[in-house]
Protein backbone atom coordinates (compact mmCIF):
# COMPACT_ATOMS: atom_id res chain seq x y z
CA UNK A 1 0.00 0.00 0.00
CA UNK A 2 1.38 3.40 -0.98
CA UNK A 3 -1.02 5.77 0.75
CA UNK A 4 -4.33 5.83 2.58
CA UNK A 5 -6.77 8.28 1.05
CA UNK A 6 -10.05 9.74 2.24
CA UNK A 7 -12.75 10.52 -0.28
CA UNK A 8 -14.65 13.65 0.69
CA UNK A 9 -18.11 14.86 -0.25
CA UNK A 10 -18.59 18.51 -1.21
CA UNK A 11 -22.05 20.05 -0.90
CA UNK A 12 -23.71 23.41 -1.27
CA UNK A 13 -27.02 24.27 0.38
CA UNK A 14 -29.50 21.43 -0.02
CA UNK A 15 -33.22 21.30 0.60
CA UNK A 16 -35.07 18.03 0.19
CA UNK A 17 -38.74 17.25 -0.11
CA UNK A 18 -40.44 13.89 -0.52
CA UNK A 19 -39.46 11.94 -3.66
CA UNK A 20 -36.73 14.45 -4.60
CA UNK A 21 -33.71 13.78 -6.82
CA UNK A 22 -30.05 14.46 -6.09
CA UNK A 23 -27.28 14.57 -8.69
CA UNK A 24 -23.57 14.17 -8.02
CA UNK A 25 -20.32 13.32 -9.80
CA UNK A 26 -16.59 13.17 -9.20
CA UNK A 27 -14.07 10.65 -7.92
CA UNK A 28 -14.37 7.17 -9.43
CA UNK A 29 -12.96 5.43 -6.35
CA UNK A 30 -16.22 5.67 -4.31
CA UNK A 31 -18.52 5.05 -7.30
CA UNK A 32 -19.48 1.43 -6.42
CA UNK A 33 -20.30 2.14 -2.78
CA UNK A 34 -22.19 5.34 -3.62
CA UNK A 35 -24.38 3.36 -6.02
CA UNK A 36 -25.15 0.82 -3.30
CA UNK A 37 -25.88 3.54 -0.75
CA UNK A 38 -28.15 5.25 -3.28
CA UNK A 39 -30.25 2.10 -3.61
CA UNK A 40 -30.63 1.80 0.16
CA UNK A 41 -31.41 5.50 0.51
CA UNK A 42 -34.13 5.25 -2.13
CA UNK A 43 -35.75 2.30 -0.37
CA UNK A 44 -35.94 4.29 2.85
CA UNK A 45 -36.80 7.80 1.63
CA UNK A 46 -37.95 7.47 -2.00
CA UNK A 47 -35.39 10.18 -2.81
CA UNK A 48 -33.35 9.28 -5.89
CA UNK A 49 -29.58 9.83 -5.80
CA UNK A 50 -27.52 9.60 -9.00
CA UNK A 51 -23.72 9.66 -8.88
CA UNK A 52 -21.47 9.61 -11.95
CA UNK A 53 -17.68 9.39 -12.01
CA UNK A 54 -15.44 11.53 -14.18
CA UNK A 55 -12.69 12.20 -11.65
CA UNK A 56 -12.21 14.43 -8.63
CA UNK A 57 -11.60 17.48 -10.81
CA UNK A 58 -15.04 17.16 -12.39
CA UNK A 59 -16.62 16.69 -8.99
CA UNK A 60 -15.07 19.89 -7.69
CA UNK A 61 -15.98 21.84 -10.84
CA UNK A 62 -19.56 20.57 -10.85
CA UNK A 63 -20.36 21.55 -7.28
CA UNK A 64 -18.42 24.83 -7.55
CA UNK A 65 -20.45 25.80 -10.63
CA UNK A 66 -23.62 24.47 -8.98
CA UNK A 67 -24.11 21.95 -11.78
CA UNK A 68 -25.12 19.32 -9.28
CA UNK A 69 -26.04 18.79 -5.66
CA UNK A 70 -22.78 17.25 -4.44
CA UNK A 71 -19.32 16.31 -5.66
CA UNK A 72 -16.86 13.59 -4.72
CA UNK A 73 -13.14 14.24 -4.44
CA UNK A 74 -10.11 12.30 -3.19
CA UNK A 75 -8.24 15.62 -3.13
CA UNK A 76 -9.82 17.75 -0.37
CA UNK A 77 -10.25 21.49 -0.76
CA UNK A 78 -8.56 23.84 1.68
CA UNK A 79 -10.53 25.81 4.26
CA UNK A 80 -10.21 29.13 2.42
CA UNK A 81 -11.40 27.50 -0.84
CA UNK A 82 -14.48 26.08 0.89
CA UNK A 83 -15.30 29.46 2.41
CA UNK A 84 -14.80 31.29 -0.90
CA UNK A 85 -17.02 28.87 -2.81
CA UNK A 86 -19.65 28.53 -0.10
CA UNK A 87 -19.20 24.78 0.25
CA UNK A 88 -19.22 22.21 3.03
CA UNK A 89 -16.85 19.24 3.00
CA UNK A 90 -16.84 16.04 5.03
CA UNK A 91 -15.16 12.61 4.79
CA UNK A 92 -17.24 9.78 3.34
CA UNK A 93 -15.03 6.71 2.94
CA UNK A 94 -11.38 5.72 3.24
CA UNK A 95 -9.32 3.58 0.89
CA UNK A 96 -5.73 2.80 -0.07
CA UNK A 97 -3.77 3.53 -3.24
CA UNK A 98 -1.65 0.62 -4.46
CA UNK A 99 0.46 -0.31 -7.46
CA UNK A 100 -0.68 -3.13 -9.74
CA UNK A 101 1.46 -4.84 -12.38
CA UNK A 102 1.24 -7.32 -15.23
CA UNK A 103 4.54 -9.19 -15.57
CA UNK A 104 4.58 -12.73 -16.93
CA UNK A 105 6.05 -15.17 -14.42
CA UNK A 106 5.82 -12.83 -11.42
CA UNK A 107 2.94 -13.55 -9.09
CA UNK A 108 0.80 -11.35 -6.86
CA UNK A 109 2.88 -9.81 -4.07
CA UNK A 110 6.26 -11.08 -5.32
CA UNK A 111 7.52 -7.80 -6.78
CA UNK A 112 9.05 -5.20 -4.49
CA UNK A 113 9.76 -1.61 -5.49
CA UNK A 114 11.47 1.14 -3.52
CA UNK A 115 10.23 4.72 -3.74
CA UNK A 116 13.26 5.45 -5.93
CA UNK A 117 12.21 2.69 -8.32
CA UNK A 118 8.60 3.88 -8.47
CA UNK A 119 9.67 7.48 -9.07
CA UNK A 120 12.10 6.32 -11.74
CA UNK A 121 9.43 4.32 -13.57
CA UNK A 122 6.88 7.13 -13.71
CA UNK A 123 9.47 9.80 -14.53
CA UNK A 124 10.82 7.75 -17.42
CA UNK A 125 14.28 7.32 -15.91
CA UNK A 126 13.70 3.57 -15.49
CA UNK A 127 12.38 1.92 -18.66
CA UNK A 128 13.18 -1.81 -18.29
CA UNK A 129 11.94 -4.31 -15.72
CA UNK A 130 15.46 -5.67 -15.21
CA UNK A 131 16.89 -2.23 -14.40
CA UNK A 132 19.55 -2.46 -11.69
CA UNK A 133 17.49 -0.40 -9.22
CA UNK A 134 14.54 -2.81 -9.53
CA UNK A 135 16.87 -5.82 -9.51
CA UNK A 136 18.41 -4.63 -6.23
CA UNK A 137 14.96 -4.77 -4.59
CA UNK A 138 14.24 -8.23 -6.05
CA UNK A 139 17.39 -10.40 -5.90
CA UNK A 140 15.41 -13.66 -6.05
CA UNK A 141 13.23 -12.76 -9.04
CA UNK A 142 14.05 -13.36 -12.70
CA UNK A 143 13.16 -9.95 -14.08
CA UNK A 144 12.47 -9.74 -17.83
CA UNK A 145 14.36 -7.47 -20.20
CA UNK A 146 11.08 -5.89 -21.25
CA UNK A 147 9.97 -2.27 -21.58
CA UNK A 148 7.84 -0.95 -18.72
CA UNK A 149 4.48 0.56 -19.67
CA UNK A 150 3.14 2.89 -16.97
CA UNK A 151 -0.65 3.31 -16.94
CA UNK A 152 -1.90 6.61 -15.51
CA UNK A 153 -5.12 8.54 -15.10
CA UNK A 154 -6.02 10.78 -18.05
CA UNK A 155 -8.60 12.80 -16.10
CA UNK A 156 -8.20 15.27 -13.25
CA UNK A 157 -7.89 12.64 -10.54
CA UNK A 158 -7.70 12.50 -6.77
CA UNK A 159 -6.03 9.11 -7.15
CA UNK A 160 -3.23 10.82 -9.09
CA UNK A 161 -3.04 13.49 -6.38
CA UNK A 162 -2.65 10.90 -3.62
CA UNK A 163 -0.15 8.83 -5.61
CA UNK A 164 2.03 11.84 -6.44
CA UNK A 165 1.70 13.11 -2.85
CA UNK A 166 3.29 9.85 -1.72
CA UNK A 167 6.08 10.20 -4.30
CA UNK A 168 6.69 13.83 -3.33
CA UNK A 169 7.14 12.86 0.32
CA UNK A 170 9.21 9.76 -0.40
CA UNK A 171 11.44 11.06 -3.18
CA UNK A 172 13.07 14.49 -3.20
CA UNK A 173 13.79 14.42 -6.92
CA UNK A 174 10.12 13.74 -7.72
CA UNK A 175 9.00 16.54 -5.40
CA UNK A 176 11.28 19.00 -7.18
CA UNK A 177 10.41 18.01 -10.77
CA UNK A 178 6.74 17.04 -10.55
CA UNK A 179 5.22 17.62 -7.12
CA UNK A 180 1.70 16.51 -6.21
CA UNK A 181 -1.33 17.33 -8.33
CA UNK A 182 -4.52 15.90 -9.83
CA UNK A 183 -2.90 16.08 -13.29
CA UNK A 184 0.79 15.51 -14.08
CA UNK A 185 2.99 16.05 -17.12
CA UNK A 186 4.54 12.60 -16.87
CA UNK A 187 8.17 12.18 -17.82
CA UNK A 188 7.58 8.59 -18.89
CA UNK A 189 5.82 7.40 -22.04
CA UNK A 190 2.50 6.47 -20.47
CA UNK A 191 -0.84 4.92 -21.39
CA UNK A 192 -3.66 7.21 -20.18
CA UNK A 193 -6.95 5.80 -18.91
CA UNK A 194 -10.06 7.60 -17.70
CA UNK A 195 -11.09 6.40 -14.23
CA UNK A 196 -9.91 3.65 -11.88
CA UNK A 197 -11.79 0.81 -13.64
CA UNK A 198 -10.16 1.61 -17.00
CA UNK A 199 -6.72 1.80 -15.39
CA UNK A 200 -7.30 -1.68 -13.95
CA UNK A 201 -8.50 -3.15 -17.25
CA UNK A 202 -5.61 -1.53 -19.14
CA UNK A 203 -3.06 -3.08 -16.78
CA UNK A 204 -4.72 -6.46 -17.22
CA UNK A 205 -4.60 -6.17 -21.02
CA UNK A 206 -1.11 -4.67 -21.47
CA UNK A 207 1.86 -7.01 -20.84
CA UNK A 208 4.63 -5.60 -18.61
CA UNK A 209 2.52 -2.66 -17.48
CA UNK A 210 2.18 -1.04 -14.06
CA UNK A 211 -0.24 1.52 -12.67
CA UNK A 212 -1.60 3.09 -9.50
CA UNK A 213 -5.16 2.50 -8.42
CA UNK A 214 -7.40 2.04 -5.41
CA UNK A 215 -7.11 -1.36 -3.78
CA UNK A 216 -10.78 -2.33 -4.05
CA UNK A 217 -10.84 -1.73 -7.82
CA UNK A 218 -8.22 -4.33 -8.65
CA UNK A 219 -8.91 -7.15 -6.23
CA UNK A 220 -9.05 -10.34 -8.29
CA UNK A 221 -8.19 -8.32 -11.41
CA UNK A 222 -4.43 -7.72 -11.48
CA UNK A 223 -1.34 -8.41 -9.37
CA UNK A 224 -0.64 -6.18 -6.40
CA UNK A 225 2.74 -4.84 -5.42
CA UNK A 226 3.82 -6.10 -2.01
Amino acid sequence: MLKKAICTVLVGTLGLSAADKLMGQGATFPLPIYKEWSKLYYKTTKNEVTYNGGGSGKGISAITDRNGDFGGSDSPLKTDELKEKGLLQFPAIIGSVVLAYNIEGIKDGELKLSSAAVAGIFSGEITKWNDKIIAKDNPNLKLPNETITPVVRSDSSGTTFNFTSYLSKANESWATKYGANKTINWGAKVVPANGNPLVASSIKQIPYSIGYIYHDTILNTTNLLE
